[in-house]
């Protein structure tokens, strides 16, 4: 009784997560497809006009999510257990790119109007976040037991690279996709101090 119990929880639990998992996902996939980061970019952000929701992308995403589910279940515990933690990297992964991206190009992005900015404090505090990600990779990657996983996440970063190279790339540079014109409008729009003062009177 007690592991019929247990079970059926589980069960339950494993189906909550991976619905929830497709709504968060799916919407993140429409944002980048809206920005024409994704292959089939045309089809994942479309909205329907009843819902007003990316329904498209989040049912492609729950079968992304059910896929991945069955294949741990076939292949058994191990390769469960590597997608668990590969999908633990992943996220440090996208945060270390993130912050070298943020590093390169912070003198111009603090220069945008209403940007945030840390002042004399943001060069600490991006050390110490890279630092915080390092190591939470080096717990993640290093041990001898992360190994499958380890592979698993550089067949995704593979993916990821071969699609920047051949696709992304040339979009980006085109300004077919990404937000930098946005950004370039933003910082070419003169400031409040610059904008002229509006007549009394």
């Amino acid at each position: 009784m007690v592991c019929a119990g247990l079970a059926q929880e589980m069960g339950f639990s494993i189906i909550a997560l991976t619905v929830v998992g497709a709504a968060a996902q799916g919407r993140l996939v429409y944002s980048m497809a809206r920005d024409n980061m994704l292959p089939f970019s045309g089809f994942l952000k479309r909205v329907n006009s009843k819902t007003k929701t990316p329904i498209f992308a989040m049912l492609s995403m729950l079968g992304v999510g059910i896929g991945f589910l069955e294949w741990g279940y076939l292949k058994g515990s191990g390769a469960f257990a590597a997608l668990v933690v590969a999908t633990a990297t992943l996220p440090f992964v996208v945060y270390l790119l993130t912050m070298f991206a943020y590093a390169v190009k912070r003198e111009k992005l603090e220069s945008v109007p209403g940007a945030f900015n840390l002042g004399r404090w943001a060069k600490p505090v991006q050390w110490a976040s890279l630092a915080w990600v390092v190591v939470a990779l080096a717990v993640l990657t290093l041990p001898h037991e992360f190994r499958n996983a380890d592979y698993a996440t550089l067949v995704v970063l593979g993916l990821a690279f071969v699609w920047w190279a051949t696709v992304l790339r040339g979009r980006l540079a085109r300004g077919e996709a990404g937000v930098t014109p946005v950004t370039e409008e933003m910082m070419e729009a003169p400031s409040a101090s610059e904008m002229p003062a509006a007549p009394v009177g």
